[in-house]
C-alpha cells in the first residue's frame, strides 16, 4: 500500500510538474502574443500617424497650388480691368473731342446761317 501511495504521489508529482511546465509555456506564449499585439498596435498607430501626416502635407500642397492659381487669376483679371479702364478713358476722351468738334461746327453753321439771313434781309431791303 505504501508503494502504491508513493507511486501515486510520485505520479501525481510528475503530472503536476508536467502541468506546471505546460502552464509556464502557455504563460510565455501568452506574454509573447501580448508583446506582438502591442508591437502591431504601435506599428498601426505609427502608420496611421504617418498617413495622416502625408494627407495633411498633400492637402497643404494642394491648398498652396490653389492659392497660387487664384493669385495668378486675380492678377490677370486686374490687368484686364486696368486695360479696360484705360480703353474706357481713351474712348471718353475721343467722345469729348468729337462732341467739342460737333459743337464748334454747329456754332459755325449757326453763325453762317445768321450771316446769310442778314444778307438776305439787306438784299431784300435793297430791292
Amino acid at each position: 500500500i505504501i508503494i502504491t501511495i508513493v507511486t501515486i504521489t510520485s505520479s501525481s508529482s510528475a503530472q503536476s510538474e508536467a502541468l506546471q511546465k505546460k502552464l509556464t509555456a502557455a504563460e510565455g506564449a501568452l506574454e509573447e502574443e501580448k508583446r506582438q499585439r502591442e508591437t502591431l498596435a504601435k506599428q498601426l498607430a505609427d502608420v496611421s500617424t504617418e498617413a495622416h501626416s502625408d494627407a495633411r502635407r498633400t492637402v497643404e500642397k494642394e491648398r498652396k497650388n490653389l492659392e497660387k492659381e487664384a493669385a495668378q487669376q486675380i492678377e490677370l483679371l486686374n490687368d484686364r480691368l486696368e486695360s479696360a479702364e484705360l480703353q474706357l478713358g481713351r474712348t471718353r476722351q475721343q467722345m469729348a473731342q468729337r462732341e467739342e468738334r460737333h459743337r464748334q461746327e454747329a456754332d459755325d453753321l449757326q453763325a453762317r446761317c445768321q450771316e446769310a439771313e442778314q444778307r438776305a434781309q439787306e438784299l431784300s431791303s435793297q430791292v
